[in-house]
């Protein structure tokens, strides 16, 4: 887990100030990374390892978990989603990056759906996931749409 929480602090820090860009970036590191390390990222998202993890595993995703819904807090201070609830927007970002994750590093998945799962594809899944502040100028409808 300490590579993942690496890999994702590293790229939100070189993504600059904006925080829907750092979002954005944890996002494109999180699936970069499962695609790149499938069987760890698999073991990582065991829910048998999950229970089990001790208490400073657990609290190294407490403090993962609590800077992305503060990066979410801030890109809604930002304008960002301002329409939905911050929970609910906390549990749709990690919804959607972990279930993409774990579509991307599932041997199967990656046989069905073939070149969608490529590590160059990351990209394109990002952006349709988790689209720029600036990506629509009706973009607070689309949101205001989705809840």
């Amino acid at each position: 887990m300490d590579r993942l929480i690496a890999a994702t602090e590293s790229a939100m820090a070189a993504s600059g100030g904006d925080p829907v860009e750092q979002l954005r970036s944890l996002a494109s590191a999180y699936l970069q990374w499962a695609n790149e390390h499938p069987a760890h990222y698999n073991a990582v998202r065991n829910p048998e390892v999950v229970r089990c993890a001790s208490p400073g595993l657990k609290a190294k995703m407490m403090r993962f978990a609590e800077k992305q819904r503060a990066t979410l807090r801030q890109a809604q201070a930002a304008g960002w989603m301002v329409e939905v609830d911050l929970d609910l927007l906390m549990f749709q970002f990690v919804a959607t990056l972990v279930g993409s994750a774990t579509v991307i590093s599932d041997p199967l998945y990656r046989e069905v759906l073939g070149p969608i799962c490529a590590p160059d594809r990351v990209g394109d899944i990002v952006e349709r996931a988790f689209p720029r502040m600036t990506a629509s100028p009706r973009f607070g409808e689309q949101a205001r749409t989705r809840g």
